[in-house]
């Protein structure tokens, strides 16, 4: 079971951008590497729009999908939405 939002750490969230990703791919998450770039990987626009989805149900967050052009890697993505989440946090 994956910890709320509120308590998840900010390896456990990039873990869990790696395991997304994994899933879309269709391969285990150690075969995923943190340094890769979503387009790299083979994720076209329509697997980037399920990731954020996914993301945003899990995370329980607003994704705008025009800002993953921003974080091409799955560290920055990771990144990311660590600031979105404490931002988001923050606002409530």
């Amino acid at each position: 079971m994956t910890p709320g939002p509120a308590r998840m750490r900010e390896e456990e969230l990039r873990s869990l951008v790696v395991a997304r990703v994994a899933d879309l791919l269709g391969c285990p998450p150690e075969d995923v590497a943190p340094s890769a770039t979503l387009s790299g990987l083979g994720l076209g626009s329509v697997q980037v729009l399920a990731l954020c989805g996914d993301l945003e149900d899990e995370l329980d967050l607003t994704i705008d999908p025009a800002v993953i052009g921003d974080y091409p890697t799955l560290e920055s993505l990771g990144s990311f939405l660590i600031e979105l989440r404490s931002a988001d946090q923050g606002a409530a």
